[in-house]
């Protein structure tokens, strides 16, 4: 338009865009430095051949556990140190459950999963490059009677595995309530006739897995679990090998000592009151009532389930 006989230019209708924020760009990097599918393969890789070579020396649940997960952190740390400390600590937790676990567990968690992690995202990625059927590695060559904490040995070489699985739960729940509850509500079938696994083990003659030791560690694998994810999100990451192998153990003071001082009294500060919080579920989760429900023998639940009309299911 014209003013006076001098053109002049036309005002926008809106102000420019205003250019990113901090934040946004803080995003950008941290995604640039996530590790890539070759350095999440090459993570897995070392940390699955350091729990083989565990097992071969005949370490215990607690021992093979605490070793996947230092090994997991370290290589990430190693490859993504400039990611953020919540991205680290969801891609060493991925590491190191799918090295303890199986490709076919990433469906299951993914039932529970809050959203707040990228720890499915990652597991997912892995899960490409692994054999869904592949032998799980960290099998306690003590069965149960080395380290670990007596409310969680039920006699078996598998509670590395078992109580890993319930650990990766808690980490994706993020605490979120909806999601717990499945996962505690999915543990407990889990270890009755309820569960058809367990009724065809029955069926067949077998001795089924499920027990009082296997349904506390769920429920306080859950509870650890979630514990990880805020040490992860407070940037405490390499703490979390730590905290969980106390958790897990009968003496938690007795771990030997891989941090350095001020973290390694941390860890325990965090293991103790991790205890705290069990003993006060643990009336409710251990009462007696619970307990007859539970594994294959119970002659209650046994009842239940011919009320319910429940049977295995063919194959």
């Amino acid at each position: 338009m014209e003013v006076n006989g001098t053109k002049q230019r036309r005002l926008p209708l809106s102000p420019p865009p205003l250019p990113p924020v901090a934040e946004d760009r803080s995003r950008r990097r941290d995604r640039r430095s996530r590790p890539d599918e070759a350095a999440l393969r090459h993570a897995l890789g070392v940390t699955q051949a350091a729990l083989r070579q565990g097992v071969a020396e005949g370490l215990d649940a607690v021992q093979l556990t605490r070793l996947a997960h230092e090994t997991a952190w370290r290589e990430v740390t190693a490859i993504a140190g400039h990611a953020s400390p919540a991205s680290r600590a969801d891609a060493a937790m991925a590491v190191a459950s799918m090295a303890i676990l199986r490709p076919v567990d990433i469906a299951k968690l993914a039932e529970v999963d809050g959203g707040g992690t990228r720890m499915l995202v990652e597991m997912g990625r892995l899960g490409k490059i692994e054999d869904p059927r592949h032998p799980r590695l960290a099998v306690d060559a003590t069965r149960s009677a080395g380290t670990l904490d007596p409310l969680y040995a039920d006699g078996s070489p598998h509670q590395a595995y078992h109580m890993g699985f319930f650990v990766a739960a808690g980490y994706v729940s993020a605490g979120h309530p909806v999601h717990t509850a499945k996962a505690l509500v999915a543990a407990f079938v889990h270890e009755t006739l309820l569960d058809d696994g367990v009724r065809r083990h029955v069926a067949a003659g077998a001795t089924a897995g499920a027990s009082r030791e296997d349904w506390l560690a769920s429920a306080f694998g859950l509870l650890a679990g979630q514990r990880l994810k805020t040490l992860g999100d407070d940037g405490r990451g390499r703490q979390m090998a730590t905290v969980l192998a106390g958790s897990m153990s009968r003496v938690p003071s007795l771990l030997p000592r891989r941090l350095p001082e001020a973290d390694h009294d941390e860890a325990l500060a965090e293991v103790r009151a991790l205890r705290q919080q069990r003993d006060q579920w643990l009336p409710l989760l251990d009462h007696p009532v619970v307990r007859e429900l539970m594994g294959p023998e119970s002659a209650t639940m046994a009842q239940v389930v011919r009320l319910l009309g429940l049977s295995p299911k063919r194959p």
